[in-house]
């Protein structure tokens, strides 16, 4: 599926042909049934994509780890907000972080569709 998506973000031709047969509402009515579901190493923190385009933020984030830097955050923090959550990718690395420690926060998206 990954190099699917690398390819299709490459190549003006396979954009067009994979969004002229739908092949996006295809994949995401998969990803809803059946989402890609993986495991924070370390903490076991559990995250699901359930869309197309979740799937390479998750990328960025947990795998390749383009995302915040740790030290910006106070030491043994339990409380957050998340304003413009979207898939809620942030606060799975806020649990990551917190190593076990009970969290209490705000989430909210503006999105309203689901």
């Amino acid at each position: 599926m990954r190099r699917l998506i690398n390819s299709l973000s490459r190549s003006a031709f396979l954009r067009g042909t994979a969004r002229a047969l739908r092949l996006h509402d295809l994949a995401n009515a998969w990803l809803r049934r059946f989402p890609m579901v993986r495991k924070l190493p370390g903490s076991g923190i559990i995250y699901r994509a359930t869309r197309l385009e979740s799937i390479p933020l998750a990328v960025e984030m947990f795998e390749k780890g383009a995302i915040y830097d740790a030290n910006l955050l106070p030491k043994n923090f339990t409380t957050f907000a998340d304003l413009g959550c979207n898939v809620g990718y942030f606060t799975c690395w806020l649990a990551h972080l917190a190593q076990g420690r009970p969290l209490r926060g705000l989430m909210l998206d503006a999105n309203p569709t689901p």
